[in-house]
């Protein structure tokens, strides 16, 4: 089994005028340990299948095993607890992850606030944390006389407080630059090799999702493909650190091997511009099979 399993998810958000469903039987499976991005336009999915992942929402439908428990079936404070002790969110806005009048250590000590560590503890796991950030010169700081980027360090710091196994990571780099992108992100990688932390990366930037070994692309609330990194990118990629990339862009054109996605009752979702390109626009195909290929071709016109 693997350690997160999502079968067949659906979740509907309903109000008085509309129902959309944001999900619609969506299969995911992520190993321990793995470095993984969901990438998807804005209204795929994405963020919504974090939350669920995360213990933040449940599904209308569909369940979430994670290391073999079913989030669904859990109780209020056993979720709550799940979510305190087993997850790390950061997010796109690092007001979201850190209060203002805090400084960045006693930001992270917060964090542990519902813990059975003595204050002594607390503050050495802290300074053990900033320093694993790079951030230790700016302990006692606050988060306004820091940078976005800076922020958003002291934000990965405080969703590890807890020793988590899984970080979940929302848009992380969606309000820096491109060369502070790439620092956070070096950054999630030193994290997933040194702690072997299980990360998930929602984003829609796609030069960020090329540089993690697996890509899962959502469309209509379903992993539509799986794009699995090129041996020899993969192991460019970790010579590299996060001041290199920019002198290292084309390393990362073409840089995976894309699947499409089989669901569970062995269905195909082909993308729009898929479809487009070879030319098909009607809702229905001709699947043969030839010479050891399984060809898709548009419905004959009758005129």
């Amino acid at each position: 089994m693997s350690f997160i399993e999502c079968d067949g998810l659906v979740k509907i958000f309903k109000t008085e005028e509309i129902e959309v469903m944001a999900l619609q039987g969506l299969d995911m499976t992520v190993e321990k340990g793995e470095l993984i991005a969901v990438i998807g336009k804005s209204g795929s999915g994405k963020s919504t299948l974090m939350n669920i992942v995360g213990g933040l929402e449940k599904p209308s439908a569909g369940r979430v095993l994670v290391d073999g428990v079913n989030l669904s079936e859990l109780s209020e404070k056993e979720m709550d607890a799940y979510r305190k002790k087993r997850v790390g969110f950061v997010w796109q806005k690092a007001g979201r992850n850190l209060f203002g009048f805090l400084t960045s250590r006693d930001n992270i000590i917060s964090a542990m606030q519902f813990t059975k560590l003595k204050k002594a503890e607390k503050e050495k796991r802290a300074d053990m944390l900033l320093e694993l950030v790079d951030m230790t010169k700016k302990a006692d700081s606050l988060p306004a006389n820091m940078s976005g980027g800076e922020q958003q360090r002291i934000g990965i710091a405080v969703a590890l407080a807890n020793d988590p196994d899984i970080l979940l990571a929302d848009e992380p780099t969606g309000a820096v630059d491109s060369m502070t992108s790439d620092m956070i992100f070096d950054m999630f990688r030193k994290l997933n090799k040194e702690l072997g932390i299980t990360i998930i990366i929602v984003t829609h930037d796609n030069s960020l999702a090329a540089k993690v070994d697996r890509v899962l692309s959502i469309s209509d609330g379903k992993v539509s493909t799986e794009s699995i990194i090129k041996e020899q990118v993969r192991k460019r990629l970790e010579e590299l650190s996060g001041e290199e990339y920019s002198l290292a862009e084309g390393l990362f054109d073409n840089s995976h091997e894309e699947y499409s996605v089989l669901d569970k009752a062995r269905r195909l979702q082909l993308s729009k511009e898929m479809l487009g390109a070879a030319g098909i626009s009607g809702n229905r195909v001709k699947v043969s099979y030839k010479d050891g290929n399984i060809v898709i071709s548009g419905e004959k016109s009758s005129t």
